[in-house]
């Protein structure tokens, strides 16, 4: 007796059939994958427009600067539907040795819209120009300015806001 075998064209087939079964099946999956990671990634990343911008802005609720703990801290409210982040803050101010020197540092959370949040140097900052305010001399401040990254060119200008407080 004389077992047959599966004939090469219809084994041919059978293996493109199997082998376009499973790319269908994986690029469904990656599509959605994609998609969604996409999705995350555009509203986690995507700056606010300039014209949406001009519209919206920051609001400094207050703002304390504490020259023997050297620490800065400045509650800010989002009544707007952009997420800041990156906020940025830059003290341009003489140092103990009275020479002029710039701190520069980001806060590492965003302000989602329709919050508050206290943002403080102690917490959640990292110094990206100078490694502490060890060497800053608070009462010499001459400018404090926080940016951030979702409206780059909004610039407020902290130096009447905020209060020095000498504990």
């Amino acid at each position: 007796m004389i077992k047959r075998a599966v004939s090469p064209i219809i084994s041919v087939i059978l293996l493109i059939l199997v082998a376009v079964i499973l790319i269908t099946i994986f690029l469904l999956w990656a599509k959605v994958e994609i998609k969604e990671d996409l999705q995350n990634s555009s509203d986690a990343l995507s700056p606010a427009s300039d014209l949406d911008c001009l519209n919206y802005s920051l609001s400094v609720d207050s703002c304390f600067i504490y020259s023997s703990s050297k620490k800065v801290e400045v509650l800010l409210t989002n009544a707007t539907p952009i997420r800041y982040f990156d906020i940025m803050l830059t003290i341009e101010a003489e140092n103990l040795s009275q020479e002029k020197e710039k701190w520069v540092g980001v806060f590492s959370n965003s302000l989602f819209p329709g919050h508050s949040k206290l943002y403080n140097t102690d917490t959640n900052f990292l110094f990206t120009k100078n490694e502490n305010f060890s060497n800053l001399n608070f009462n010499e401040i001459s400018n404090i300015i926080l940016t951030n990254g979702a409206c780059k060119r909004e610039i407020i200008n902290l130096i009447n806001m905020c209060e020095i407080i000498n504990e």
